[in-house]
């Protein structure tokens, strides 16, 4: 059986490795969870979480959700070019495992969504 060798590097352009420290500014990091990257490269996603208090008679307070663009920098620092609440006014009373997907043949839609997982 011949099974051809090709050089992956031929296939694959290399691959450029970039640290989150060198790409975020210390703040972000620290308030921010890093998704990853848009499948065209361009853009790179994070969420942020806060606890809001409610007047709810159950519950004390809600989570609330931010979804954050931020252009991918050749070299320099990201610049945030846009976010977008998440889950409109939804009580979510506890923190959500956030998900995001994009679609095959369209780089311009994106779906996001949040899975609750309690433990009883």
């Amino acid at each position: 059986m011949g099974f051809s060798r090709h050089k992956t590097t031929a296939l694959h352009p290399p691959l450029k490795v970039f640290s989150l420290l060198s790409i975020f500014p210390q703040k972000v990091l620290q308030a921010q969870i890093f998704m990853g990257m848009t499948r065209c490269g361009r853009f790179l996603m994070t969420y942020s979480m806060n606890l809001q208090p409610t007047e709810d008679e159950w519950f004390d307070c809600v989570y609330r959700y931010v979804l954050h663009w931020w252009l991918f920098p050749a070299d320099g620092l990201a610049r945030e070019i846009g976010r977008i609440p998440l889950f409109g006014n939804a009580i979510i009373s506890a923190p959500l495992t956030i998900y995001i997907c994009q679609w095959p043949k369209f780089d311009d839609k994106v779906l996001v969504y949040g899975i609750m997982y309690v433990f009883f």
